[in-house]
């Protein structure tokens, strides 16, 4: 849950800086009284406030692949999270994958001011807000940034009825992918998405461990919770140039702890489990690995999916993301932060000369290097299965 100010918590270090309350540490003491002075004389709108701030909000929304100017003509109304295809964005890949969502807070003497979020489950799960309190403390009246600019900004009205059809439509088309699952085929050997993923190696023996099915809408993988029901479904749609992947819940917010599972081949002895992010790495990495295989399916997921498996001891696969410079090796990140004390972590090591193509998981190894390299650089997993 987001805390602000007005909620009497704080938010990443965010104090109350209204009058009455305390400075923010970090507020020059000089700045402060200017802003007292000006705040007492000077109302503004949260509308002002953003369509003053736009600049930086533009850059602050391109962190995650926003489009802040297209935003700011259309923000969410206040409290209500903006998603999906109405989320304006800049690139494909953060398509689906972003969300924006707006509070309007207020300071003891009734000055309104805005508090906008703004996040990506791509790239490790980055966000970043602007808290236009602390932007007006930051920008003194003084200057000429108040005044109209070209930024257009316009907040939605709240309506509950458009909650409601969402809400409705969400469970429409959760019915909708179970009604296309229950009449699907088992995925099988002979699927060019299969031989194209895994290089020809996939076998009768994966496959029967995991819930696969080839619909009319794709390839389906139930999302399931810890307690075993079913909360939505990963959908693959081949192409020639790359898959489009996404992800349906029934509800929002159950994505949190969800994941694809694949089943362990041996009944008689207990074996670590495999936690990892994507749905291709988690097969390539069963390919190999008998004990059971846990897909968080980002790895922004993989702290909450990692909270839900009751054993001691878990083999987290990481993606090694080496290539992102702008937001760091965020797969590895993610991989430490979910960690428990009695977990090993494993990421693919890719010789030089793979630059241009990125590569970042095991199934890039699989691709890239081959069979051969796969199976050496898993064989360290092997020590965890008793001779």
């Amino acid at each position: 849950p987001l805390c602000t100010p007005n909620s009497g918590r704080s938010w990443k270090g965010i104090e109350r800086s209204t009058p009455g309350g305390t400075r923010h540490p970090n507020t020059p003491l000089h700045h402060y009284r200017d802003f007292l002075v000006m705040i007492a004389k000077c109302h503004f709108s949260a509308q002002d406030i953003l369509s003053a701030a736009g600049d930086h909000i533009c850059q602050r929304a391109a962190e995650v692949g926003i489009d802040g100017t297209r935003l700011l003509r259309d923000l969410p109304a206040p409290g209500r999270l903006l998603k999906g295809a109405a989320l304006p964005v800049l690139a494909r890949r953060y398509r689906g994958a972003s969300c924006a969502l707006l509070h309007i807070n207020y300071t003891n003497n009734g000055q309104e001011w805005p508090f906008l979020l703004l996040m990506t489950f791509k790239d490790g799960g980055a966000r970043t807000h602007f808290n236009g309190l602390r932007w007006l403390c930051q920008h003194d009246g003084r200057e000429q940034r108040y005044e109209p600019t070209r930024y257009c900004v316009s907040i939605r009205q709240h309506d509950h009825r458009i909650e409601q059809c969402e809400r409705k439509n969400r469970l429409r088309r959760h019915r909708a992918l179970q009604h296309s699952y229950a009449n699907g085929q088992a995925l099988p050997v002979t699927h060019s998405w299969l031989r194209r993923r895994l290089c020809g190696l996939a076998d009768a023996s994966l496959l029967r461990r995991t819930t696969l099915r080839t619909t009319a809408n794709g390839i389906l993988a139930p999302l399931v919770h810890a307690d075993g029901s079913c909360v939505g479904f990963h959908q693959i749609t081949p192409h020639n140039k790359g898959d489009t992947k996404r992800h349906f819940v029934h509800t929002l917010g159950a994505m949190a702890g969800a994941f694809v599972f694949l089943a362990s081949t041996v009944k008689d002895i207990t074996l670590p489990p495999i936690l990892c992010e994507g749905l291709v790495t988690g097969l390539t990495l069963a390919l190999y690995w008998p004990g059971a295989v846990f897909v968080a399916l980002s790895a922004g997921n993989l702290v909450a999916v990692r909270s839900i498996i009751r054993v001691p001891e878990v083999l987290i696969c990481y993606d090694n993301d080496l290539w992102k410079q702008a937001v760091g090796n965020v797969g590895l990140q993610a991989a430490q932060r979910a960690a428990a004390p009695a977990d090993h972590l494993y990421g693919p090591q890719f010789p030089s000369g793979l630059e241009p193509q990125c590569p970042t998981d095991f199934n890039d190894l699989l691709m890239l290097c081959g069979r051969q390299a796969l199976r050496q650089q898993l064989e360290a997993l092997w020590q965890f299965i008793p001779t």
